[in-house]
């Protein structure tokens, strides 16, 4: 076994000829120079275009691209900095050629890495150094045979991602004598015709290794070479030698020189919109399954969202439909920043019982932390916003060309020292944030978070046995840009390098099988142009040892190779299929014949976009359509993205979770997932426009390179965008239009679509002329979600080539159901120590339509009937107190007062009644309560609580990037904020909906309920499609619900994802647990003389353990109460009449046993 462990690398090569005139090419490099003026270095979208690529004799020739491995593009984040390994930065690139006749040559090359030099380098980059901008280029390539090595030893500062481009190793033109070689095939003969090329790499610091040692202690253990390897996924076999050394090395064969392009399958790919890439996939298999039957048009799509959704195993479901449908939705956006909320936990009912005096401190160290957090979100997300307006001044600073005096006060403004400026303002306001930070248990690992809060609590006073528990409040909910799915672009699965099959330099080939030749074929002929190769003076100093054997290895391994040892001279070469090894093994990759290559990793799109402002659509319950658009003036928006093939994986680990867990498994999922895993689908997004509609423009983001320390520390991350002011304003003109848009809503079309490969090959799928190879007018499949309800003239053309946006907030928002506390309702409930959100209860009865009401405590206080009245055909409503309960019992408890005054109604004309058979209607939709109450035998019991209904923005809102408000202390709102959006509270078929119906402050006369009444009562009102209740950012509304209390409360808007509102158990279980089923009954017979002292005999019996008492009027209107008893079955005459009683009967808990005396 040697020392130096063979790790395959992927080899491509792309033959550029002048038979490739007509192809398209997209090649751009960055122009880091552009940083000294604080713009992006990446050009615009398309402004790289070359028509004439192939056309240039210098661009033509053999493009070498190597992709490192997976290990050493694995970033990780130690004391939290992301973090590369080294990559290696020594290549030597070698060339067999052969012609037909059996000839052959070699030539070679080693590529310097980590070159630098601004006028020698290939391609642009930046000099490494912390904060410092200094534009340079690097790599260089240098024949073998007078290269010379410039920094032996010396660590390198390069790795996978370059200068800091997520790309840099992955796109070619970036990367150029880096990770890259173009020979130009200048020097070598036409008649060469049949190449393979072969990269061989190392480090050339021991130290950059990924296997070297990192303890001296380490240095002899084997069980740690073999952890190391293992922790790469490098396949070994057995343990490497403590001293082991990587060497990277990839190969490529039968490369044809006069490659015709007219061969090759240029793909021609559909493609599909939609909000998620999900979607835009199962439209795609929609339009595809239209040619079938229909039974199986319809099963597909349905079929595909269950599956992508995760919510396949629950189909049988009642609500599953409704699951399907939230989870579509929220698909479609991304979440924003994180708010908490703090929980305080009693002791376990092992640990012993809760005091009072505990339970209400224990809510109090709860509550002031609840306060404290919700201080501290709301102004970390204040100073994200601040913070993202200094860099904009940063990077308008440093525009060659501003509006007269901008540039003094923009360094103004910059300038932490000066009072008042918005660096100042950031910087006091960071400050205050640490501040608050530091009242709150906070930590990096949950190691830290637990020792924090035990210190807070012990500071706190928190009571023994108590815990404090962090969790997330209800994320911000941020819309994603529109997914672009293709299908049949020609993408080839992305292999999966987690474990690398690697050799040791022992295990090269050195004789491959040959008919006739029982030892086997060998190059050890001392004049094979492999053996001949000059590869200078450092081949055994800096070159791996292995490096020789791996020349001779390739040369026997080339089907086009010559079989010196048997071939007659002036014969033809051996050009069968690839020689076998006979001796060694072969290397993982570069074993199949060369194809000229197709990897497309980048979108580029164009489109023209068509705005529709907010007054044109109109809330349906669901969604938003516009029937009648009148557009505003186009805009044309451009952007680039990456392309991913994560959804033909992603689909295929589905239906393998799915096949764990099916009551039916079959062995065709495994089938079915290996051929879904093959497809041919990339997902990409028009990645930006959500920012390009606000004037921010995301290919502007960049850090603050060059900025001053402290500036940029202030700046932190807040780079991700960079505001576009528009033009500059002309001199006694108006202030030109930054075309900030209020909302992302309107329709587009698409101007020109384009795939890049990593070549930078161009596959332009829809142009401005026309469309795709096969079809002139080629039209995007469009999820139902997005197609338009009507396409104005203005747009010219055919309704299936649009796609609606309905609107979506600029910003990140969520929406929010909060419970609040009856008495303080400018707190949250869950946010005070004795906080409580429920009015009251109302239990209606299914028996005599009736509706009994209690207090928030379980306590019944009277009886709401229907009730004739002598002359009055409609009955009315009728109030009886119960026993014990006074007037001002219920008066101290206003929303429950105002309740029964509603339900009793004014001048006669009481609602209850339609009321009543609404509130029957709705609870048969409602799944029946968690555990049983003791109501359940009077009716379902029916929470009255109090919420706050509120629309928040994740931090200040976009305003308006113009020249004109550059330089405004608060810029000016944008209309959006005070938009009034629509909220559909409640589901009618979903069981799992508790919603009954809902007041609002606004209109508290008229309760809207889910399910639509019957008759026009003005007081009742169906919630129909939400409309009446509108909430505007930051102005919250105030609602009573009437809802089941083990069911959420779902809302829907259209805007933002479904959200639901569930109350705690800790404000429900109590009083659940103490009422008292109420009964109205009577006429009823009983025996004129009692069974015992005070006690009617009655029908009834004990239920779950509870008893029974008997309330009835006197002739003054009091009433007495009686305790019960079992009435006899059996015939008996006592010589009195029965008495005739009307009344309540009430169950109630039966006292304690006494406690057992001692004689």
């Amino acid at each position: 076994m040697t020392t130096e462990l063979l790790v395959p690398v992927r080899l491509r090569a792309l033959v550029v000829n002048e038979q490739m005139g007509d192809q398209d090419f997209q090649r751009w490099v960055p122009n880091y120079h552009l940083l000294g003026v604080h713009r992006s270095p990446e050009p615009p979208p398309f402004a790289s275009t070359d028509t004439n690529f192939a056309r240039d004799p210098a661009h033509r020739g053999v493009y070498l691209h190597w992709e490192l491995p997976a290990a050493l593009r694995r970033a990780t984040t130690p004391g939290g900095e992301v973090t590369l390994p080294p990559a290696p930065n020594r290549w030597l690139v070698v060339r067999h050629a052969y012609t037909a006749t059996g000839e052959y040559t070699t030539a070679a090359w080693v590529v310097e890495s980590d070159f630098l030099d601004k006028r020698t380098g290939t391609v642009p980059y930046l000099r490494p150094g912390r904060g410092h901008v200094t534009p340079t280029r690097i790599g260089r390539h240098t024949e073998a045979a007078r290269w010379t090595e410039p920094a032996a030893g010396q660590p390198t500062f390069l790795t996978a991602t370059g200068p800091g481009t997520l790309l840099f190793a992955a796109f070619q033109p970036h990367c150029q004598d880096v990770f890259s070689f173009h020979d130009s095939l200048a020097q070598l003969p036409d008649r060469f015709d049949r190449l393979g090329y072969q990269v061989i790499g190392w480090h050339t610091a021991h130290s950059d290794d990924p296997l070297a040692a990192h303890s001296d202690d380490s240095l002899a253990d084997p069980e740690a070479c073999r952890k190391r390897t293992a922790s790469l996924g490098w396949q070994t076999g057995s343990t490497p030698p403590p001293d082991t050394r990587s060497v990277y090395t990839g190969r490529v064969h039968s490369v044809r020189r006069r490659f015709d392009p007219s061969s090759e399958r240029r793909p021609d790919p559909t493609v599909a919109v939609a909000d998620s890439a999900r979607s835009a996939l199962t439209a795609l298999a929609a339009d595809t399954a239209a040619a079938v039957p229909q039974t199986t048009a319809t099963l597909v799509p349905v079929l595909l969202d269950q599956l992508q959704s995760g919510t396949l195993a629950r189909a049988n479901e009642p609500d599953n439909t409704f699951h399907l449908t939230d989870a579509l939705l929220t698909a479609g956006f991304a979440e924003g920043t994180t708010s908490y909320a703090w929980h305080a936990l009693p002791p376990s009912n092992s640990e012993g019982s809760t005091s009072p005096e505990d339970e209400q401190h224990g809510r109090t160290v709860e509550a002031r932390l609840n306060a404290a957090q919700h201080t501290y979100d709301r102004a970390n997300r204040e100073l994200a916003g601040l913070r993202r307006r200094l860099y904009g001044m940063w990077r308008l600073q440093g525009l060659p060309v501003q509006p007269p005096d901008y540039h003094r006060r923009l360094t103004e403004e910059l300038d932490p020292r000066r009072e008042g400026s918005l660096a100042a303002r950031v910087r006091t306001g960071r400050q205050e944030l640490d501040r608050l930070r530091d009242g709150l248990p906070d930590g990096d690992t949950p190691e830290q978070l637990a020792e924090s809060v035990r210190r807070y609590a012990g500071v706190h006073g928190l009571p023994t046995g108590w815990d404090l528990k962090r969790v997330a409040l209800d994320p911000f909910h941020r819309a994603l840009d529109p997914s672009v799915v293709l299908q049949g672009a020609g993408s080839m699965p992305t292999p999966d390098d987690a474990e690398l099959p690697c050799r040791f330099g022992d295990r090269t080939v050195t004789a491959v099988a040959h008919p006739g030749t029982p030892g086997g074929l060998t190059a050890e002929h001392p004049d094979l142009a492999c053996n001949t190769l000059d590869l200078g003076p450092h081949e055994r100093s800096a070159m791996p040892a292995v490096t020789r054997a791996l020349v001779r290895e390739a040369f026997l391994l080339d089907p086009d190779c010559p079989v010196v040892q048997l071939r007659p001279k002036g014969g033809r070469a051996d050009t069968g299929a690839a020689p076998a090894p006979h001796v060694g093994t072969a290397p993982a990759f570069g074993n199949e014949p060369w194809t000229q290559p197709w990897q497309p990793i980048h979108l580029l799109w164009h489109i023209e976009y068509h705005p529709l402002p907010y007054d044109q659509w109109q809330f349906d319950g669901t969604d938003y359509v516009c029937p009648r658009p009148r557009p505003e003036p186009a805009r044309d928006y451009a952007g680039r993205t990456l392309l991913s093939d994560h959804l033909p994986r992603t689909l295929a680990d589905r239906v393998r979770q799915y096949a764990l867990h099916c009551p039916d498994p079959s062995p065709h999922y495994d089938a079915l997932a290996d051929r879904m895993e093959r497809g041919d689908v990339l997902a990409g997004t028009l990645a930006g426009l959500r920012e390009l509609l606000i004037g921010q423009d995301p290919g502007q983001g960049f850090p603050p390179l060059g900025a001053p320390p402290e500036l940029a520390e202030l700046i932190g991350d807040a780079y991700r965008t960079s505001p576009d002011p528009g033009p500059l304003p002309k001199s006694f003109g108006d202030w030109p239009d930054s075309g900030f848009q209020q909302l992302r809503a309107g329709q587009f079309r698409f101007r020109r679509l384009t795939v890049v490969d990593s070549f930078g090959r161009a596959l332009n799928v829809i142009t401005p002329e026309g469309t795709g190879r096969a079809s002139a007018f080629r039209r995007p499949v469009v999820a139902g979600h997005h197609r338009p309800q009507a396409v104005p003239e203005v747009l010219g053309t055919a309704s299936d080539h649009v796609v609606q946006l309905p609107p979506r907030l600029p910003q990140a928002a969520r929406l929010r159901l909060e419970l609040v506390d009856t008495t303080r309702e400018a707190y949250q409930a869950t946010h005070l120590e004795n906080g409580n959100p429920i009015v009251g209860w109302i239990v209606p009865s299914p028996v005599d339509n009736s509706l009994t009401v209690y207090t928030p405590g379980g306590t019944a206080v009277g009886l709401l009937r229907q009730a004739y009245r002598i002359g009055r055909p409609d009955p009315e409503a009728a109030w009886t107190p119960l026993p014990g309960a006074t007037a001002d019992r219920y008066a101290a408890l206003p929303y429950l007062e105002e309740l029964i005054t509603w339900f009793r109604g004014a001048g006669g004309y009481s609602p209850l009644p339609a009321a009543l058979d609404v509130l029957k209607t709705s609870l048969l939709d409602v799944a029946p309560t968690t555990g049983a109450v003791p109501t359940a035998l009077a009716g379902h019991p029916l929470a009255v609580v109090r919420c706050r209904l509120r629309l928040d923005l994740d931090g200040p809102p976009p305003t308006d990037p113009g020249w004109k408000h550059v330089f405004d202390h608060e810029p000016p709102s944008p209309d959006f904020t005070g938009y009034p959006w629509p909220v559909r509270l409640g589901e009618r078929q979903r069981v799992g909906d508790g919603l009954v119906g809902y007041f609002t402050d606004d209109e508290p006369g008229v309760l809207r309920t889910v399910v639509a009444p019957d008759g026009t009562h003005p007081h009742l009102a169906a919630v129909g499609e939400g409309i009446h209740l509108r909430v505007t950012a930051g102005t919250p509304r105030l609602l009573t619900l009437l809802v089941d209390p083990h069911a959420p409360v779902h809302a829907t808007t259209g805007l933002l994802p479904t959200t639901a509102l569930e109350i705690p158990r800790r404000f429900t279980d109590g009083p659940l647990s103490r009422m008292r089923t109420v009964l109205r009954s009577g006429p009823l017979l009983t025996p004129a003389a009692a069974t015992q002292e005070d006690a009617v005999a009655l029908p009834v019996r004990t239920v779950d353990d509870r008893s029974w008492t008997w309330a009835e009027r006197a002739p003054d209107g009091a009433w007495t109460r009686f305790a019960t008893s079992a009435a006899s079955t059996a015939p008996s005459w006592t010589g009195r009449a029965p008495v005739l009683r009307s009344g309540l009967l009430t169950s109630y808990d039966p006292p304690p046993p006494a406690p057992a005396t001692s004689r």
